[in-house]
């Protein structure tokens, strides 16, 4: 009967000798919430971003758009920055990033340089996060099971959208939406503190593998193809949709990007997409699901809203904290999934 090799033991050499070993890890899980608890633009503070800038609620939804499209395009290339920058490079880099994102985005009602910021922090935020969780997931599971790793993650970043819609809600009602701002700004110092006084450059990779071939005009036209869709579907009701001029002139440029990125998916050696992506046996099932399943909670989240601030006339941060109450359900969700996918070399978190 095969056995599985020995796994060898779990190590993080970027930390310097004076930080205890079983600590270590645990610092990461803090940066990584670090990370998730960021971005550029805060839903809970939804209201008074509109009265203090005079904008519309589209202008901050397109805002968070535009920070889910710059974490989207910029998944495919983090092992490739991992392979090329140390650890603590990338962390320093994604933190200042996030922090001067933040900054810029209280000095300015430019509303495409809004969008802009909130672009890069997605990336900034994504490469932190990944940074951070990908050095310690041998220590969640030696065997590499994914059916361990993803529930863990899970309780993170479901964690972390919950807390970030509170604590928004907070500063906005009992001081200014700009304090969410500067208390992301607070957590990227405490990121880049840490990696300065605790840790040392390391690269997983003795050799480190140059950044050529990437299509980064690919990547522009993804990016931008995302953006449009993004916009037509955001500003569609309020624009009238095909009514709208500005709607059928995007939805006419947005075609041409299609081409274009269709053609460099053909047509170039190494594009950013490859055309076999869509051959693999699960990608559209995922992309259906995924389809549906955000149609479900996008109506959930619809009618709550609508029950709370129209029926119950409650104010932002009563339903903040309200719905701190799926805390405990997303726990108890990422463990049934972590029973369910988990195969019998799993390990627990020790």
């Amino acid at each position: 009967m095969s056995q599985h090799p020995t796994p060898p033991p779990f190590s993080m050499p970027m930390f310097r000798e004076c930080v205890p070993e079983k600590l270590r890890p645990w610092i990461y899980i803090v940066q990584a919430f670090c990370f998730q608890l960021g971005g550029c633009v805060y839903l809970g503070a939804l209201n008074e971003m509109i009265g203090g800038r005079a904008i519309m609620r589209e202008d901050v939804m397109m805002c968070l758009y535009s920070n889910l499209a710059g974490m989207a395009i910029y998944f495919p290339i983090l092992f490739r920055m991992k392979f090329r920058f140390s650890n603590r490079f990338l962390l320093i880099t994604s933190a200042l990033v996030l922090a001067v994102c933040n900054w810029l985005f209280t000095q300015t009602t430019f509303l495409p340089l809004m969008w802009l910021l909130c672009f890069i922090a997605g990336m900034a935020k994504i490469q932190g996060t990944f940074e951070n969780m990908s050095n310690i997931q041998l220590w969640m599971t030696p065997t590499r099971d994914m059916g361990v790793f993803f529930p863990c993650l899970h309780v993170i970043l479901l964690t972390s959208i919950e807390v970030q819609a509170w604590y928004s809600a907070f500063f906005g009602h009992n001081y200014h939406w700009y304090a969410s701002h500067w208390f992301v700004i607070g957590l990227m110092m405490l990121v880049v503190t840490i990696q300065l006084f605790l840790t040392r450059p390391w690269c997983p990779m003795p050799q480190r593998i140059p950044l050529k071939n990437i299509d980064w005009l690919g990547a522009a036209f993804w990016s931008l193809l995302g953006l449009q869709i993004a916009y037509i579907f955001n500003y569609g009701d309020w624009l009238d949709w095909w009514h709208s001029p500005t709607i059928r002139t995007l939805t006419g440029t947005s075609l041409i990007t299609l081409g274009g990125c269709l053609h460099r998916m053909w047509t170039k050696q190494q594009p950013y997409f490859e055309p076999r992506m869509w051959t693999y046996r699960n990608l559209i099932p995922i992309l259906l699901l995924i389809a549906v399943v955000e149609g479900l909670l996008a109506s959930e989240h619809v009618l709550e809203e609508v029950f709370y601030e129209e029926v119950m006339n409650y104010e932002m941060l009563t339903s903040c904290s309200l719905t701190l109450w799926t805390l405990p359900g997303i726990l108890i969700g990422c463990l049934l999934s972590w029973l369910w996918l988990k195969n019998g070399n799993s390990t627990y978190i020790s």
